[in-house]
């Protein structure tokens, strides 16, 4: 019987999921796939079958979920993680009326990516320097994204996000 149990522990933890690594790259958006509720490993955000409570009730379940979304990113600068990939993919759920996670746009994004989710800010060039807008991202690495210097745009320089990420502040 412990025999059992070891190898069950074991493998539970040869299969448990890695923490991801923490990333920050300039991407371009190579593939976007929707899918529906319930269809292929989209799964309901509700169960199929309502759930009777020991008293002989059955809950419900209401929400606003969406479809699933999966991404393909291809990366053109890494900027944090040694993860050197040629591409990223990234599977959510689609928002509230179907919104989408990333954009449908082949504009170079920047993309950080921790703890299995990902949030994306869009790029802009002026005066020879990249820019990224600051309120789509709420902390990268060690650095509170929120606490950078903005211009009237609320965009920060990108190379001042790499500078502290690089300085470890």
């Amino acid at each position: 019987m412990l025999n059992r149990l070891f190898f069950a522990a074991l493998a539970l933890t040869l299969t448990a999921a890695c923490p991801a690594e923490e990333l920050l790259f300039a991407g371009q958006v190579q593939k976007l796939t929707l899918q529906p509720s319930g269809v292929g490993d989209c799964l309901p955000p509700c169960p199929v079958v309502p759930v009777r409570d020991a008293n002989g009730m059955d809950r419900i379940c209401l929400s606003n979920q969406g479809g699933c979304q999966t991404v393909e990113v291809k990366v053109v600068t890494q900027y944090l993680g040694s993860n050197n990939d040629a591409t990223h993919t990234f599977r959510s759920r689609t928002g509230e009326w179907g919104g989408l996670n990333f954009p449908m746009t082949s504009n170079v994004i920047l993309v950080h990516a921790s703890d299995g989710k990902a949030t994306w800010a869009p790029l802009v060039s002026r005066d020879g320097k990249t820019y990224f807008k600051a309120a789509s991202m709420s902390s990268v690495g060690v650095v509170p994204v929120w606490k950078l210097e903005k211009d009237a745009d609320g965009n920060v320089p990108l190379e001042t996000l790499v500078g502290r990420i690089r300085a470890g502040k």
